[in-house]
């Protein structure tokens, strides 16, 4: 399952007329897609999860937390990308959306840490996690917030976390589960990259690196 299919969902995918300079819709896909994370950008031990529904027809992972802005020209997504031990769980995905203009993309970036959008995204994301391990009852539901960005990743960039636990059906030991969002916007770009960790939380360095080379492919395809 993809890590966007877990938050189900302020872009509205599809459907513009391409992006700025006259650039078509095709061109724009292929843009977004070209600055999605990729298996070769993680550590030896990663594989593909394939997602359930075609990259670039997934809803983004904001629809339906953030009202459309209605400048959206398309998106495309990565496949889930996971790391499983006998200790842990990884997990992490993409999503680029190519909006109208960079003051759009801004715009998007500046809506998110509003409370309405925190509270569901939380909510999706702990049933995403619901999902991903079944079974299990929520004991402390996620509740995430904003942390800080990655300095000189993007022109701009945010961070959201949140941490949740969650009890199994015959296990002694409460389950602890993290995640983050990661947002990061270079001109009318938008990637969000969602984190997640079992037991174990996912490596902020890791987190900063996959930012950091999102944010070199955003700037490097902007017009």
């Amino acid at each position: 399952m993809a890590v966007s299919a877990l938050l189900t969902g302020a872009c509205s995918d599809g459907g513009g007329d391409g992006g700025g300079d006259g650039e078509s819709e095709v061109a724009a896909n292929a843009r977004a897609a070209a600055v999605n994370i990729g298996l070769t950008d993680l550590p030896e031990g990663y594989g593909a999860v394939p997602p359930q529904q075609d990259p670039g027809d997934q809803p983004s992972p904001l629809q339906g937390c953030v009202e459309d802005l209605g400048g959206t020209v398309t998106s495309a997504s990565s496949p889930t990308f996971r790391l499983q031990t006998n200790e842990s769980l990884r997990f992490v995905a993409s999503q680029t959306a190519i909006l109208a203009d960079p003051g759009t993309a801004e715009e998007l970036l500046d809506i998110v840490p509003e409370a309405p959008t925190l509270t569901c995204l939380s909510e999706r994301l702990g049933a995403g996690f619901a999902q991903l391990l079944p079974r299990t009852t929520t004991e402390a539901p996620l509740t995430l917030a904003a942390d800080g960005d990655f300095p000189g990743v993007g022109e701009t960039s945010l961070r959201l976390a949140g941490d949740a636990v969650l009890a199994r059906e015959g296990a002694e030991a409460p389950i602890s589960v993290s995640s983050s969002l990661v947002l990061v916007r270079t001109g009318d770009t938008f990637t969000v990259l969602v984190f997640g960790g079992v037991l174990e939380p996912f490596p902020i360095e890791l987190q900063r690196s996959l930012a950091t080379t999102v944010a070199d492919r955003q700037a490097d395809r902007q017009g």
